[in-house]
């Protein structure tokens, strides 16, 4: 009797177990399934333990049909906005918010996918998992930010990194090679 009660408690907790993670896969696939939807390709977004996502939009261009994933990366997550917030947001910025809008702080990163390839800007470059990428610092609003943009597929990725504590510029090229490594498989 103990047997078969022990066997039917670890039955349901596997199918627990299961459900639950199942249904995170399933979130993560329907939002990584509207992104490569809405631009055409497949992207990588890359998933930070440390740094939660506050907002993922598809900004669309005014000009051309090349539109742009915008990522949003925090120290904290924040509280999510109201439904009247996001749809001035999204009137204002030509953009559709998929995920989000949260008021994380601070901004730790933001990735930016283009539908088109990088236009090279005089900065330094390195090749990381065989891809050229290139990088230069910049100074804005007395903060340093680490800027980091490599041609991927059919698009670009550009990468900006508020560097601080937080944030150095090794921990910034460690998620760059982490990236690098996904997108040339």
């Amino acid at each position: 009797m103990f047997q078969k009660y022990t066997i039917f408690v670890i039955f349901v907790l596997l199918l627990i177990i299961s459900a639950c993670s199942s249904q995170s896969d399933d979130e993560k696939v329907s939002f990584q399934d509207q992104v490569n939807e809405a631009l055409g390709t497949k992207v990588f977004i890359p998933k930070m333990n440390d740094y939660p996502i506050t907002l993922a939009e598809i900004r669309h261009s005014p000009t051309d049909d090349k539109n742009s994933l915008i990522v949003r990366y925090s120290k904290e997550k924040g509280e999510l906005r109201d439904e009247s917030y996001k749809k001035k947001y999204e009137d204002n910025t030509n953009a559709d918010v998929l995920y989000g809008i949260y008021g994380g702080e601070p901004l730790i990163f933001r990735m930016t996918y283009h539908n088109g390839k990088a236009n090279s800007q005089p900065s330094d470059s390195k090749t990381i998992n065989g891809i050229h990428v290139q990088y230069h610092k910049v100074e804005r609003n007395n903060a340093k930010v680490l800027l980091v943009s490599f041609n991927a597929g059919d698009g670009s990725y550009l990468l900006e990194f508020n560097l601080q504590d937080e944030l150095t510029q090794e921990k910034s090229f460690e998620i760059v090679e982490s990236m690098a490594e996904e997108v040339s498989k």
